[in-house]
């Protein structure tokens, strides 16, 4: 839960800073897209070991790939969302002086606010994976994919499914919390 909490919220705050950069500048968004597109749709859990061995045992490789599978995610939902807000209604702020960061405070952000939702749900079962795979490749002991890991490796198939239970279990409870936040 704590890997896949904080990487999906890193990768919120770097989708936000990113999209709301790529939202202002059409050249920048183009440039960056096939890289963002490229994290994406590349098999991350064939990197899992090599980014174990790179960052070390413990949370920093689980936040780190928690937070490489969902950044691209927050950060087309952010760039589709920022874009999204009414013209007519960013046309009136800045008819009343209204800077950038009011202008995307005030009426970007919220305008954003369903698409961002919607992609949090998507990333929330997302980020359970990697978290997931990389307890369970982790030197480390902790995490229901170190007790799946070690449950597989001693054949005890009952240790095994309540790994995998109590991921879905976290799946649905964060799906919950992601709906009420919402409301």
């Amino acid at each position: 839960l704590q890997h896949a909490v904080f990487g999906l919220g890193i990768a919120l705050a770097i989708g936000l800073l990113v999209g709301a950069v790529l939202s202002a500048s059409a050249f920048l968004e183009h440039a960056t897209q096939p890289v963002l597109t490229l994290v994406l749709v590349t098999p991350w859990f064939a990197y899992v070991s090599s980014v174990v061995v790179w960052l070390g045992s413990g949370t920093k490789p689980a936040l780190f790939m928690v937070a490489l599978v969902a950044m691209p995610a927050f950060t087309f939902a952010t760039v589709g969302g920022l874009r999204s807000a009414d013209s007519a209604a960013v046309e009136l702020l800045r008819s009343v002086d209204a800077s950038h960061w009011e202008v995307l405070w005030r009426l970007r952000l919220p305008s954003a606010a369903p698409t961002l939702f919607t992609t949090a749900r998507f990333n929330w079962g997302l980020a359970l994976a990697p978290a997931y795979y990389v307890e369970g490749a982790n030197v480390a002991a902790e995490g229901l994919g170190a007790i799946g890991r070690a449950a597989a490796a001693h054949n005890e198939a009952d240790a095994l499914w309540a790994a995998v239970f109590g991921t879905v279990i976290l799946g649905i409870a964060g799906l919950v919390a992601l709906t009420l936040l919402e409301h």
